[in-house]
């Protein structure tokens, strides 16, 4: 059997392919259709049960990702084999790659370009530099022959709900208090949430390591619900922004494309941002729209970050806080706040809102406590003047705009804190920073952290009922 693929380079990658001489755990090839077919990503081809002899014309780089590529062949009950390092390829030469426990060739490649590099091959994928346009059929296709439909039809936003099952159940995603560490990854997350005074915890986060299956990516989330349904609509908001983001990410993707003269640290954040917008406005059209969910007197905030390589991208929508702990010119280890906490009060969010006809003020008994009011009512005195939900003033000047802003991260970065209000409202940046930089275990550092917030609620704030208090951690460097 042969196809052929042409990849957004313009160079024509042809496969000849040949089905192995063994039984796979899903049974004869012959009685499971398209278990055997290649599945397309993009300008990839993840053979998952044949031999495969891959030329291609021009000049063109492989490059691996592990990470899909187990996932898929998880998807697909296909054993995962280890990966091959080939050194100093020679043009028009063929490698095979053999399987551990036998001497059948699983991957072979014939080389036709010139090599100027030393390229890793991974057992059954051999990816073309490119976008990746098709990537979310390719794995819904999987997703669907495992559940055994015909139509092999999934929209992206469906798979990457299904890609968030198989983290989480792979201890790749995390919805509570605790830790992700997965082995050779660089990040560290600790999360620690803790209920205030006020009733139901309304906090909610999120840690997806290996975001989207992609082994350099992570995201983090924060929320801060409030309103009667407050801690629904946070939840329900942690749900769809992963999933959404992810999608919205690989649709732009794949509709741009780079210029040699565009700075790529820039060309990347650029997709980001628009990602980000994108997704937020849907989630709010969702919410708005959702019947299970009264969002009209309820909303929620919604701090996150992806890491991508050495690249962090920040959205903000709301009052919970970033702040980045790196080292100073003096060796000394200073916060950097990432995010601007959107209260009503400031310049450019008061124009907004009173443009709009919404009010700012604050209660006679809550002096410097600026508020979001009806033209006519006071109510319902919001203290953020960004937000998801709250519809009731969605025509007065509240948003759910997310502010999106990036940054390299360097050997000087260490961690980034991101926590509500509550912690932020009794706890400065530089006490964060110490806080966490002081605590022996990276795992308790979230914990340490909203224990402090905790004493300084019952020392600063006596007589106020302590709000809900969680924190992340996200550690750069492996130790």
């Amino acid at each position: 059997m042969s196809t052929g693929l042409l990849p957004a380079n313009g160079n024509r990658l042809c496969f000849e392919t040949d089905i192995l001489h063994r039984t796979l755990p899903t049974g004869d090839p012959e009685t499971s259709p398209g278990l055997c077919e290649p599945r397309y990503i993009g300008p990839a081809v993840v053979f998952l049960s044949y031999s495969v002899k891959l030329t291609c014309d021009g000049e063109a780089t492989l490059t691996t990702f592990q990470s899909l590529c187990r996932r898929l062949a998880q998807y697909s009950e296909v054993p995962v084999l280890n990966k091959r390092e080939v050194k100093e390829p020679e043009p028009n030469k063929q490698y095979s790659m053999m399987d551990t426990d036998s001497s059948t060739p699983l991957l072979s490649r014939s080389l036709s370009w010139p090599c100027r590099n030393h390229h890793d091959l991974l057992f059954y994928s051999a990816v073309l530099m490119g976008h990746f346009s098709s990537m979310f059929n390719g794995l819904a296709k999987s997703f669907a022959m495992k559940k055994g439909r015909n139509s092999g039809r999934c929209s992206g936003r469906e798979t990457a709900e299904a890609m968030a099952k198989e983290a989480k159940r792979n201890n790749f995603l995390l919805h509570s208090s605790g830790t992700v560490n997965v082995d050779g990854s660089n990040n560290f997350a600790s999360v620690f949430s803790k209920r205030g005074k006020k009733g139901v915890n309304q906090d909610c986060c999120i840690v997806w390591e290996e975001f989207g299956c992609q082994e350099d990516m992570i995201f983090c989330g924060i929320f801060d619900g409030h309103g009667p349904w407050g801690h629904f609509v946070a939840k329900r908001v942690r749900e769809s922004m992963p999933p959404s983001l992810l999608c919205n990410w690989q649709e732009t993707l794949s509709q741009t494309s780079l210029d040699p003269e565009t700075d790529k640290k820039q060309h990347r954040f650029d997709i980001w941002k628009h990602s980000y917008l994108k997704t937020c406005a849907a989630i709010d059209r969702e919410l708005k729209q959702n019947r299970k969910i009264d969002s009209f007197f309820s909303g929620t905030t919604a701090l996150s970050i992806v890491r991508q390589g050495e690249l962090i991208v920040i959205a903000n929508v709301g009052d919970s806080r970033a702040v980045l702990a790196t080292t100073s010119e003096d060796g000394s280890v200073v916060p950097v706040q990432l995010t601007v906490d959107f209260k009503p009060n400031l310049p450019q969010e008061a124009e907004r809102i009173v443009e709009c006809q919404g009010r700012v003020f604050c209660l006679e008994d809550e002096p410097g406590v600026h508020r979001v009011w009806l033209p006519d009512e006071e109510s319902p005195g919001l203290a953020m003047s960004r937000a998801f939900g709250d519809y009731c003033v969605k025509d007065y000047g509240l948003i759910s705009v997310p502010e999106v802003t990036h940054r390299s991260i360097t050997t000087r970065d260490h961690f980034i804190v991101m926590a509500t209000d509550g912690v932020w409202d009794v706890v400065s940046n530089e006490e964060a920073v110490d806080i966490v930089c002081s605590t022996g275990d990276r795992r308790e550092s979230a914990k340490r952290l909203v224990e402090r917030a905790m004493r300084g609620w019952k020392r600063k704030r006596r007589g106020i009922a302590m709000d809900d208090i969680s924190a992340i951690c996200l550690f750069f460097h492996s130790l």
